[in-house]
């Protein structure tokens, strides 16, 4: 991993920003730094739906990469979040199939949906965070808005093994 990565773990979704565009909130996991993505009113949806591990009866989008790597026997290592051409952030899912290391670019809200269902740890960029960081008293303010993620429930028991 090249860059100055730091680990997050998922605070929640909110509606927050100049437009109240959804944010996907993720936390420094070794300080109360918070970094807010804007995401997509259907992406922000499908980050929810992981969080509060809703079983749809069929399978949604973001459900089927993980089942293929399942399927196949494929690996899920980590996720890395990064600015991407425009200044844009980007997701890579590095994973490891058939006894060689592979990257996925993708938008970071499935990054991130991808990794809440297979546990993975999320790393940051430190080149992300500048415009990005929300203070404390911003987090203070919008947690009444805040869909929480119970880390107890998240971080140990991942819906889907590798």
């Amino acid at each position: 991993m090249a860059g100055n990565w730091q680990e997050f773990e998922v605070l929640g979704v909110t509606l927050h920003g100049r437009q109240d565009d959804p944010s996907l909130l993720l936390q420094h996991t070794g300080s109360d730094s918070v970094v807010a993505l804007t995401v997509g009113a259907s992406e922000a949806a499908a980050v929810v739906l992981e969080i509060e591990g809703v079983v749809s009866s069929t399978p949604l989008t973001h459900h089927l990469l993980p089942a293929l790597f399942v399927r196949h026997g494929f690996e899920a290592l980590r996720l890395e979040v990064q600015l991407g051409s425009e200044s844009q952030p980007i997701a890579t899912l590095y994973y490891r199939a058939l006894g060689e290391d592979h990257r996925l670019p993708l938008r970071p809200s499935d990054g991130v949906s991808i990794a809440l269902r297979f546990g993975l740890p999320i790393y940051v960029d430190s080149e992300i965070l500048p415009g990005r960081m929300l203070d404390f008293e911003t987090v203070a303010r919008i947690s009444n808005e805040l869909l929480l993620v119970d880390r107890r429930a998240s971080s140990s028991k991942p819906r889907i093994r590798n």
